[in-house]
């Protein structure tokens, strides 16, 4: 599998109408120092927030197959865009203990971030349960 850092990150620009390529985003190198202590190759890791495609990306350097989901639309176009592994699923969504619509706000930068939020600004996505 190649590896992330042989690849730009790219990010949602601020007003969330296309994606642009950001030196900042770093590879998240908690992984490798976290995967040290694990022996062997694992089969699935379910993640959820795509990070623009970083954190799924490094984990498919460990795992056999990697699930991971993303609410927010731009992101997951992003994780879409910057994942080169084969390995990958990502889905347009977020997690829950059960099959329902849920409420997510969302700011611009940092690779995006999003949260489930019963505020303002929100919009809705399809939660899946796990």
């Amino acid at each position: 599998m190649d590896s992330v850092e042989k690849y730009p990150n790219w990010v949602p620009s601020k007003w969330m109408t296309d994606i642009r390529p950001d030196p900042y985003i770093k590879v998240p190198y908690v992984v490798d120092a976290a995967m040290k202590h694990h022996k062997g190759r694992s089969s699935l890791v379910i993640q959820a927030g795509g990070h623009v495609g970083i954190w799924p990306a490094k984990l498919s350097d460990y795992f056999e197959f990697v699930v991971s989901f993303e609410p927010v639309l731009e992101n997951y176009i992003a994780c879409v865009h910057n994942i080169q592994a084969n390995n990958v699923l990502m889905c347009l969504g977020c997690l829950s203990s059960g099959l329902e619509l849920v409420k997510v706000s969302n700011s611009v930068g940092f690779g995006g971030s999003a949260r489930i939020s019963p505020k303002e600004n929100t919009f809705a996505t399809a939660a899946t349960p796990i």
